[in-house]
């Protein structure tokens, strides 16, 4: 996709917006409004019945929008959401990076604001996430990983 415009659409609170990015294509996490149309199944409830945590292995790929990729492969963890195992990506174990966010009570959902230093806005560039190429409908701490996902944050220049 490199030098190839994509077109990718910009979640924020419920609206859908066309918008274009330069070699990525994403949701800008935002919100849990899984009624919107098209994603995966990740938004599903946590199945998980047991009071033990099972442990999952998913990949985590963190595209930090400068030519840099952070490349986390079978990452086990108890951890059950997107922004669970980014956390464990981000971890003082794994990639030693920051990881910040805001919480939205009207979504009960967080907004991932930066990893690594990024934050949304710098440049046009903002947050988004993928799991198996595709682009869930909810916000990362709402998107239920399965085994064997391959989840990639993508730090992307936006156009209005």
């Amino acid at each position: 996709m490199e030098g190839e415009k994509v077109s990718i659409l910009l979640l924020v609170f419920g609206i859908v917006l066309p918008i274009a990015a330069l070699g990525a294509v994403g949701y800008v996490v935002m919100t849990d409004d899984a009624s919107t149309g098209a994603g995966t199944d990740h938004a599903q409830e946590d199945t998980n019945t047991t009071d033990e945590a099972v442990p999952l292995t998913a990949s985590v790929i963190i595209d930090l929008g400068n030519g840099t990729v952070l490349s986390f492969h079978n990452l086990t963890s108890d951890q059950t959401t997107v922004y669970g195992f980014l956390l464990v990506a981000c971890g003082p174990s794994q990639g030693n990076l920051s990881v910040t966010t805001t919480y939205y009570s009207q979504y009960d959902s967080l907004l991932v604001d930066s990893i690594g230093g990024r934050s949304n806005g710098n440049g046009g560039k903002y947050w988004g996430y993928l799991v198996d190429d595709e682009r869930p409908m909810v916000g990362a701490d709402k998107c239920y990983v399965e085994q064997g996902d391959v989840i990639e944050w993508i730090f992307a220049e936006m156009s209005w």
